[in-house]
């Protein structure tokens, strides 16, 4: 069996080509950023996360915790993008530490037509499979100021990032909140 074997050019090639596309990301999908200044630097260096949303939690030299959620809306009303933004970063939140409870069904229905014509019957079977799959999030979770909002390229998603920091409880320390 042979195995493959990577050059250093060709491995050197990768990497730049890698590197490239992950300037491309960073650099232009995002439009109207604006974050935090103790947030930027975490939140810019993970642009999957901003743009699929979610969770990060960074230990401190402190015993404490900096703690965001991501999420995003295309709703288009200005009001209601902070509104469901927000929601949905606290969702996030409460998903992370909570879980998630999962409901699936399935529906499979399927009918026969029988089609009488001069050329004889024809049978016409249609089966449909449907699925609904429901997420359920419940809990409380403490509010959490925003650190960040910013818009996807084409400007048809809003983004917003809430965060803080909390203590080895999970209670948020409001005096140790960066600035």
């Amino acid at each position: 069996m042979k195995l493959f074997k990577a050059t250093p050019v060709f491995l050197t090639l990768v990497l730049l080509i890698l590197h490239g596309v992950c300037a491309q990301v960073r650099g232009n999908d995002f439009a109207d950023v604006e974050i935090r200044q103790s947030f930027k630097p975490f939140i810019l260096a993970d642009a999957l996360m901003m743009d699929l949303g979610g969770v990060r939690i960074l230990e401190r030299k402190d015993n404490t915790k900096l703690i965001y959620a991501i999420a995003a809306t295309s709703n288009k009303h200005p009001l209601h993008q902070r509104t469901v933004a927000r929601s949905k970063a606290l969702k996030n939140l409460l998903a992370y530490f909570n879980g998630v409870e999962l409901d699936a069904q399935k529906k499979l229905d399927s009918k026969k037509t029988t089609i009488i014509t001069d050329d004889g019957i024809t049978y016409k079977i249609v089966k449909q499979l449907d699925e609904t799959i429901i997420k359920t999030v419940r809990g409380k979770v403490q509010g959490l100021p925003t650190v960040g909002t910013w818009r996807s390229s084409d400007r048809a998603l809003y983004y917003m990032a809430i965060g803080g920091v909390i203590d080895s409880e999970g209670k948020i320390v409001h005096e140790k909140l960066p600035e």
